[in-house]
């Protein structure tokens, strides 16, 4: 049972990360608070993640080089 509930976690991150690079390559630039909505909205059929888990999942892709933080404005690095 606990590998499953790891499993579903793992798919859950891979999911937020995935709409997150998918929004932000649409998007090109959005603002934290549009941001926020348009990713809820875009994964709001599969689970809410809450602020925190979106923000660690903004910080790691920003670390890998995928996205770019400048003022509370996030863009996708092509």
């Amino acid at each position: 049972m606990n590998q499953i509930l790891e499993k579903i976690e793992y798919d859950k991150i891979l999911l937020l990360d995935s709409k997150i690079v998918e929004l932000l390559k649409k998007e090109k630039e959005l603002k934290y608070g549009k941001f926020l909505l348009n990713l809820r909205n875009k994964i709001s059929k599969f689970f809410i993640p809450s602020e925190k888990d979106i923000l660690e999942r903004l910080d790691r892709l920003e670390n890998l080089g995928y996205i770019e933080n400048n003022n509370q404005t996030y863009k996708y690095i092509d």
